[in-house]
């Protein structure tokens, strides 16, 4: 194998390596044997039937001491056909823009931050990006001879470079969640764009106080995305309860794979009530439902989910399953197969609640007070987004000092996702900034 890119999209491509006694135990069809080389992850896994080919036999006379006899014109050998000529493995063509998948990998890797960005084509749910930081160089492990060290390097490394983050790691959504707290309740008719909640800076609700990021003062449904107003969302939570929040996030693809076709994909957690008993035979609590309402608590989610999320949301509802193959051909050039947008549902809800929920995500970028308006703010192109904090320790550790004094470890995670342009939107972006502190620090690489 040759990977000219090195590490660029090393997660998502894979690398292949020999069989081993379990792969020969596993091949019930007798495909592989001793010798062959298989895909390990990402799409040389997914595609390994495709990528691999089929082996060439030949049949020789040696004679006692192994030397091989010259038979001319033979066609059989005992019986065998004398030879037969490999196959040579079909060619995949890819729905990734080399020129975003590099922008995406330098964005993330200027600003020093592990993480992960997921571009989507809203319009059909082509992946047009994917990267994985830190990443890793492919070759250096597909080859006949891997370096030991250079393989213990990658597996025991904390940073998890042979991770695939925007499938395989699951966080909480923080405040790219409250779109669809917004959505729920004006689809359902406990809010409209003229709602207002008063904000002080925090709310009490039974015996403690839920805080919010700063003193909103007076906040209506536009301005609570825009400024990420915690109190706002926290009464909105009280109006749904969980088991209405839980359905409109599964409408949009939330708690659920998206069914991209790789390998590991996490389903992340939407709870509701029933989930709840199930999983700690317990009632669901009112203070939970203040947490999932920000994004917080038992909600989690991948990026190429909230990616695909906000594509449905720019779109005007259409939810469409991921892809990254568009098609397979022979090495000939024969078509084998060619792939195409699938849409996994129409999103039936009010047009008027898609423009005040998107109206807010283009201020949250582009109007006085918006958490984006200087990070995530382009003259290029009109960005519509959300920021997002994610908690790495609970609420009230992390309430005693500012993030930025915490260990690495210990500090937030940033998220922003968002789509452009604000019309017809032609990708839709998930960053994840780990360790970050805020969704202010993910906000340029999107923008990239």
């Amino acid at each position: 194998r040759r990977y000219p890119f090195k590490d660029l999209a090393a997660q998502l491509l894979g690398h292949i390596s020999e069989v081993d006694s379990r792969d020969l135990q596993q091949d019930s069809k007798k495909l592989i044997q001793s010798g062959d080389y298989i895909g390990r992850m990402g799409l040389e896994r997914y595609y390994d039937s495709e990528l691999r080919g089929v082996n060439g036999i030949g049949y020789v006379e040696v004679d006692s001491r192994g030397r091989r006899k010259k038979i001319e014109g033979a066609e059989k050998l005992f019986g065998f056909v004398a030879q037969t000529e490999p196959v040579p493995g079909n060619n995949l063509y890819l729905t990734l823009d080399v020129d975003l998948e590099v922008a995406a990998a330098e964005a993330l890797k200027s600003r020093n931050f592990n993480g992960s960005v997921v571009a989507i084509d809203p319009r059909s749910g082509e992946v047009l990006a994917l990267v994985n930081a830190p990443s890793f160089d492919p070759e250096k492990i597909s080859a006949r001879e891997i370096d030991s060290k250079i393989w213990a390097n990658l597996r025991d490394n904390k940073d998890r470079p042979l991770r695939n983050r925007a499938i395989q790691d699951i966080y909480p959504p923080g405040s790219t969640f409250k779109v669809f707290m917004a959505m729920a309740a004006m689809a359902e008719g406990k809010a409209s764009r003229k709602t207002s909640h008063h904000c002080s800076g925090s709310m009490a609700f039974g015996n403690r106080r839920f805080s919010c990021w700063k003193a909103h003062g007076p906040t209506d449904f536009v301005k609570s995305i825009r400024e990420s107003c915690d109190v706002f969302f926290y009464n909105i939570g009280i109006s749904l309860g969980p088991d209405l929040i839980a359905k409109y996030a599964r409408l949009f693809g939330l708690g659920q794979p998206t069914e991209i076709k790789m390998a590991g994909e996490q389903k992340g957690l939407i709870p509701d009530v029933q989930w709840k008993q199930d999983r700690f035979h317990d009632i669901w609590h009112p203070g939970e439902t203040l947490s999932i309402a920000i994004g917080q608590g038992y909600v989690s989610a991948t990026p190429i989910q909230l990616a695909n999320a906000y594509a449905a949301i720019g779109n005007g509802g259409f939810l469409y399953k991921p892809y990254l193959v568009k098609k397979i051909e022979k090495r000939n050039g024969e078509m084998i197969k060619e792939f195409h947008p699938e849409l996994k549902r129409k999103i039936e809800i009010p047009q008027e609640v898609f423009d005040a929920v998107k109206e807010g995500l283009y201020q949250v970028a582009n109007a006085p007070g918006g958490t984006a308006i200087v990070s995530g703010h382009s003259k290029k192109v009109a960005i519509s987004g959300k920021t997002g904090t994610a908690q790495v320790r609970s609420f009230t550790d992390i309430m005693k000092k500012k993030c930025e004094a915490m260990p690495i470890k210990d500090r937030h995670h940033g998220w922003f996702v968002g789509y452009a342009p604000r019309e017809n939107p032609e990708i839709a972006v998930a960053v994840i900034a780990e360790h970050a502190c805020h969704g202010t620090a993910a906000a340029p690489i999107a923008r990239a």
